[in-house]
């Protein structure tokens, strides 16, 4: 996908001020911005077709930011897959569409959960039917694509920090929040949302509490929880919703980051992308859905098994009395960050998967005429 060539980028029409995939679809825009691509971003399938830089028509790519909560109440979203269909037949050749899955349904527990999940594998089937090409942003996704007839290319595509990097900014920060030398701030980061394991984070900051002094809890992100039987000498800063700037300044200043997820730490998770991006020393939990690049990490990551408490805890306590180790930790976090999932490595993936697709199309059709 060269410069000149046209991209949609399609995302949720949310009202929510915050939402992340939404800011994925716009750092993602900005990347092809840069290498000179014709981008739009749209907060739905349009139905004009588009033109390449000479006016003529060109090659365009529809790129389709796929969870189904995101376009429909309990992810009923008849509307996508239709109107996908209606741009494939316009399209015919010239266009391509790549649906990044960010979540494909839920699972089938309750009667609920159990509707909801059938629907939501049908209404995927039906987008695959469209489709030229998918990606899902963990492993484990991915392989329940590329597994799901009619087949389609796939590949992993991780997400991306959706905040600037503000690690020059860790002593100013560090300063504004009062953090003497003595001082140790762990950080943790999320909404308040039934994946996140906050009897963990509890255990893990009193843990650390227990072998260091001064020590600061950053509880980051707009409808963070509070962490309930933190130890009393524990402080407690909780800005709630800040500018991207902002944010990130506060998650540069810690020492150490946390997050603790029922189904493991992964390459979705935004927020731990942010975390490696700051280099900052993680310990994550290990569970069902955990990439194994994360888990080849070992040199960026610390990871324990989803459901031991006490080693999520043990291994906070041990990393902050070892200065050395978090200091090696968090270069090699950044490093994975920078080789792996920054967004010029996520763009360039895509294109790639893309242009393969794209140039065995016209070779097949170059065969058939």
């Amino acid at each position: 996908m060269s410069a000149g060539r046209s991209i949609v980028v399609v995302f949720p029409n949310l009202r929510a001020p915050i939402d992340g995939i939404r800011d994925h679809s716009v750092w993602l825009t900005r990347e092809f911005e840069r290498w000179g691509c014709d981008v739009e971003l749209v907060p739905a399938v349009p139905t004009r077709r588009g033109t390449g830089g000479n006016g003529a028509l060109a090659m365009q790519l529809l790129i389709l930011q796929y969870q189904p909560f995101s376009y429909g109440r309990w992810g009923v979203a008849p509307h996508l897959p239709l109107a996908l269909a209606k741009w494939r037949l316009k399209g015919r050749r010239q266009s391509l569409i790549a649906a990044i899955v960010h979540e494909p349904y839920v699972p089938l527990s309750g009667w609920r959960w159990t509707l909801m999940g059938l629907w939501q594998r049908v209404q995927l089937q039906a987008i695959r039917l469209s489709a030229d090409v998918l990606f899902g942003t963990i492993d484990a996704w991915a392989r329940k694509l590329q597994a799901t007839h009619p087949r389609r290319p796939t590949d992993v595509l991780p997400v991306g920090s959706n905040l600037p990097d503000m690690t020059a900014a860790r002593a100013v920060e560090r300063a504004r929040l009062g953090a003497g030398d003595s001082s140790f701030l762990v950080a943790i980061f999320g909404r308040d949302h039934p994946s996140r394991l906050l009897g963990h984070l509890t255990a893990a900051v009193n843990a650390v509490a227990a072998v260091r002094k001064d020590v600061c809890l950053l509880n980051l992100g707009a409808s963070a929880p509070r962490l309930d039987g933190l130890a009393d000498s524990v402080e407690v800063v909780q800005p709630g919703a800040q500018p991207p700037e902002r944010l990130a300044s506060l998650l540069g200043a810690a020492d150490m980051f946390l997050a603790a997820w029922q189904d493991g730490a992964s390459t979705r998770r935004g927020t731990l992308m942010s975390a490696l991006q700051h280099g900052l020393p993680t310990v994550a939990t290990n569970g069902e859905l955990t990439d194994e690049i994360l888990r080849r990490g070992k040199d960026a990551i610390v990871l324990t098994p989803v459901h031991r408490v006490d080693l999520f805890a043990a291994a906070a306590s041990q990393l902050a009395l070892d200065d050395q180790v978090r200091v090696s930790l968090g270069r090699a976090g950044r490093a994975l960050y920078h080789h792996s999932f920054d967004w010029p490595v996520i763009a360039a993936r895509l294109l790639a998967r893309v242009d393969d697709v794209y140039r065995a199309r016209i070779q097949a059709g170059a065969g058939n005429s």
